[in-house]
């Protein structure tokens, strides 16, 4: 794009761009071309790979799955030109066998790494190839799109009458329970399920009835202990006598209940009367004479 007179001009504003270790290489040397200069950088920071390792690493290329078309033809396009210069760097020439035997190991190495859901015909050359794969590539883009739209709407209408049912597949199979065996639900949404959940808590926790609100248990001999438990450290239910009220020992083994029980069978077997409440000994009934009492009429008659 410049005269050749002029192409020293260019040396000149190239070699003012380079910085860092490229500018301290270039400083002292003199370059008559940009040919010049560029062979000189070329061979000084560029790749050191061989014809064989650019054309393993080109069989190895693929397209990305968030890739797009053009970048994956521009990886290509690069390892290509990697194997140009390795050839050159060579032999010194390129012959024109060389760069048509490129061409078709890129068209090759292109195609087989393209997605699979791009098809487009494998004639022409790499540029002609790289276009139909962005066409393609738009294409099955816009198809996507069109497709999220029209399921999406028709999922968004069936929702107003299923609420907060998931999202299902075209033309899937129905729905069914894996607990009661109906359609147009799944386990996680089973409604008896829930019910038979909350009957089993109900009936497996009895404190949760009105009858255990009020702390009654009429079957129940053992009670919790006293507050404070300071006479019982174990925290484990005392028995309570029934007819003593003491604590240690049940109605059956009660000590006193025994000893009144032989009490009224003795006074059964004996003369069948029941001592008054004054605290006497059955059987030793203090019986006194009678004594005469005398009154006023008494006295004057025997006057």
């Amino acid at each position: 794009m410049i005269a050749p007179s002029q192409e020293i001009i260019l040396v000149r504003a190239v070699r003012n761009k380079l910085k860092g270790d490229a500018h301290r290489s270039i400083l002292g040397k003199v370059f008559s071309s940009l040919q010049e200069l560029v062979e000189f950088l070329r061979g000084k920071y560029g790749p050191r790979e061989t014809v064989y390792e650019a054309q393993a690493r080109l069989a190895y290329v693929c397209q990305k799955s968030d890739e797009k078309v053009s970048s994956y033809g521009n990886r290509v396009r690069e390892i290509g030109k990697r194997i140009i210069d390795a050839q050159k760097r060579q032999t010194n020439e390129i012959s024109n066998d060389f760069k048509r035997s490129v061409e078709e190991h890129l068209k090759i190495c292109f195609l087989r790494g393209l997605n699979p859901e791009i098809i487009i015909s494998k004639e022409g050359t790499f540029e002609e190839l790289e276009t139909r794969a962005i066409d393609a590539e738009r294409e099955l883009e816009t198809v996507k799109m069109i497709r999220q739209i029209v399921i999406g709407e028709k999922t968004s209408s069936d929702s107003k009458y299923t609420g907060n049912a998931p999202v299902r597949r075209v033309d899937a199979e129905p729905m069914t329970c894996q607990y009661c065996h109906k359609i147009g639900h799944t386990a996680d949404r089973c409604r008896l399920i829930g019910n038979n959940q909350q009957k089993r808590n109900f009936f497996s926790n009895p404190r949760q009835t009105n009858f255990a609100s009020n702390n009654r248990n009429y079957n129940n001999t053992r009670t919790p202990p006293p507050p404070g438990g300071s006479q019982n450290p174990s925290n484990t239910p005392q028995i309570i006598c029934r007819y003593c009220k003491k604590v240690g020992h049940a109605i059956e083994d009660c000590r006193k209940l025994a000893y009144n029980n032989q009490i009224r069978n003795n006074q059964t077997q004996g003369n069948g009367e029941i001592p008054a409440k004054t605290g006497a000994i059955p059987g030793n009934t203090n019986i006194r004479p009678a004594r005469a009492i005398m009154t006023a009429f008494d006295t004057d008659i025997e006057q």
